[in-house]
């Protein structure tokens, strides 16, 4: 078993999962993980990798790229030999390889490694990358998000950078930021620009939406309303609690709160009552049907009559996210990675991904997104079994969609994500 590892990056082709670990090299799985075997890239840290048909590519800390083109029996040093390669993607015919380090930036090979060019990002360290059709996608620290439309050529920053990004919400075309400490952005055309609401000097921990609606949760004022998508606020009747989580169902919205539980408005934020979970931080909140659930340091607390009582399940985890599609309910925890209910939280099963923290989710039909402190996993079967996107860094505050794209929110950047399928997602610390 892989249990004593620390495991940087996973990548699969066809069966076989490859994973790059801390010092001890690759190893490899035939059989979902049951057992793995070391390859010949035995005294390596890796911390990236990346397949391109029968190619592997394995990045390393302080030496560059290597390439295997069987499996993983043997492994050849490219001529990019001496970065630390933080992060690989493959488009068509072209390697880019993320680094960090001296002469650092993003590094291009048009012929399977045999030599690397540094492109126009440079004299940043690349901790993300990520494909979108045509395009490249890169996370910098600290300088936010760069695109590329011509493999690598040339670099566009975009527009928000240097943010704290906690909180996502979509309404219609409207994308929602919340930020660190510069309150609430508004994107109307798929983040290629962000313009800052009149919310513009709070902490913005939770977003949620509800017709026209928006509702930001900050910290240490309450809940703010808006009704014309940002262009002014009104602060609510609960206004000096740190809100943590929203929730909307029917005219019913929710507010998880720091050490004060649960509040409950039914006049859309003109009035707010304290529920009976009323003496604990509450960091997500999820309805199903007539069903509210909680996310607290000491469990999964559920509401069958709006918050008058709750019941607690899954007692000794704390658990930071929920996420619900159809009757499965998911809870990420601090520690324990990902747990599954399949009955309403009466039982709960630990999933493959067993590590936290996970602070976000979204779902759209079967396909369950993750966003953990490892970067965002993946599953296509309702949770039954995950996989590590190329997104291998984090933390992944927060994950919201908008049609068919998928945005994640980190530290001073935002990740955009075209053409992946999911719903909705938050997180809290």
């Amino acid at each position: 078993m892989l249990n004593n590892r620390t495991v940087h990056s996973l990548a699969f082709s066809g069966s076989n999962i490859f994973a790059g670990t801390d010092g001890h090299g690759v190893y490899f799985s035939t059989n979902n993980g049951l057992s793995w075997t070391q390859t010949a890239l035995n005294n390596r840290s890796v911390t990236s990798l990346a397949i391109s048909g029968n190619n592997i590519f394995a990045g390393t800390e302080f030496n560059g790229v290597y390439i295997s083109t069987n499996s993983g029996i043997s492994w050849t040093q490219t001529a990019l030999n001496n970065q630390t390669v933080l992060s690989i993607i493959v488009l068509g015919s072209n390697i880019v390889a993320g680094t960090d380090g001296h002469g650092y930036g993003a590094y291009l090979s048009t012929n399977n490694g045999t030599s690397w060019t540094l492109t126009g990002l440079n004299q940043r360290a690349v901790s993300s990358l990520a494909v979108s059709g045509s395009n490249i996608i890169a996370g910098t620290d600290p300088d936010g998000v760069f695109l590329s439309t011509n493999n690598g050529a040339s670099w566009i920053w975009t527009a928000l950078r240097n943010e704290d990004v906690f909180s996502l919400a979509i309404s219609g075309n409207n994308i929602f930021a919340g930020t660190y400490p510069n309150g609430v952005y508004l994107s109307t055309n798929n983040g290629t620009s962000w313009t800052q609401t009149a919310l513009n000097n709070q902490t913005v921990l939770s977003l949620t939406v509800s017709g026209t609606n928006i509702f930001a949760g900050t910290r240490g004022n309450g809940v703010y309303l808006s009704t014309n998508n940002g262009t002014s606020w009104t602060q609510t009747a609960l206004s000096d609690e740190e809100v943590r989580s929203l929730a909307v169902s029917g005219i019913n919205i929710f507010a998880g709160t720091n050490f004060r539980g649960v509040y409950l408005s039914t006049n859309f934020g003109t009035s707010w009552t304290q529920t009976s979970a009323n003496n604990g931080s509450i960091y997500s909140l999820a309805i199903s049907g007539g069903n509210i659930f909680s996310a607290t340091d000491y469990g999964v607390y559920f509401s069958t009559n709006n918050g008058t009582n709750w019941t607690q399940t899954l007692n000794d985890r704390s658990v930071k996210s929920l996420a619900i599609s159809g009757s499965r309910m998911f809870a990420g925890t601090y520690y324990y990675g990902i747990y599954l209910s399949t009955n309403n939280g009466t039982t709960w099963t630990q999933t493959e991904v067993t590590l936290g923290p996970v602070w976000s989710f979204a779902i759209s039909g079967s396909n369950i997104f993750a966003g953990s402190d490892y970067g965002i996993f993946h599953s296509t079967d309702y949770g039954t079994t995950w996989t590590q996107t190329e997104v291998t860094v984090g933390p992944i505050w927060s994950l919201a969609i908008s049609g068919s794209n998928i945005f994640a929110g980190l530290m001073n950047m935002v990740l955009f994500f075209p053409r992946i399928t999911a719903q909705t997602g938050r997180r809290q610390r």
